[in-house]
């Protein structure tokens, strides 16, 4: 009877050369890179920035909040500065739309979270139409273009 010694394996159990720890790093290795190259492919946005005025007779809409819906797409917000002026948030601060076509509505920045006594109780401004603030009657809409200049200037007049 031959006996083996435990070092002592069989032909049948040896790897081939090349094919040790060192593969096996070769094909982490090639994953990670794939998964980079993936990854960076995914740095291009279909995101750009957008900004523009909203004014009332020529005049300047402050504390308004300005909403880009999107057709199939998360909607962007933004509330007007002083004089009028917006840059849109979709989903980290100044972010922009994402490109297509959006309908868009302005409202008073407290609309839509009170009643209409509960509004007129806080000064809620009324000079924004109702048109203008619900996404289905606002007669706003604009496309947002890879090539810019996304910079949408709204007057509402009645």
């Amino acid at each position: 009877m031959i006996r083996r010694r435990r070092g002592d394996r069989a032909a049948s159990h040896v790897r081939p050369a090349g094919r040790g720890h060192s593969a096996v790093i070769g094909r982490a290795v090639a994953s990670v890179l794939v998964m980079a190259i993936a990854a960076a492919g995914c740095g291009r946005s279909d995101m750009v920035a957008v900004s523009g005025r909203v004014t009332w007779n020529g005049r300047p809409v402050p504390d308004a909040v300005v909403r880009f819906a999107h057709e199939a797409r998360p909607m962007a917000f933004a509330g007007t500065d002083a004089e009028g002026r917006y840059r849109l948030t979709t989903r980290r601060p100044l972010d922009g739309a994402y490109i297509g076509r959006h309908r868009v509505t302005v409202a008073p920045l407290i609309s839509g979270a009170l009643s209409d006594a509960e509004a007129a109780a806080l000064g809620a401004r009324k000079d924004i139409p109702k048109m203008f603030q619900d996404v289905n009657t606002s007669p706003l809409a604009v496309e947002v273009t890879a090539a810019g200049p996304n910079v949408f200037d709204f007057d509402l007049t009645r």
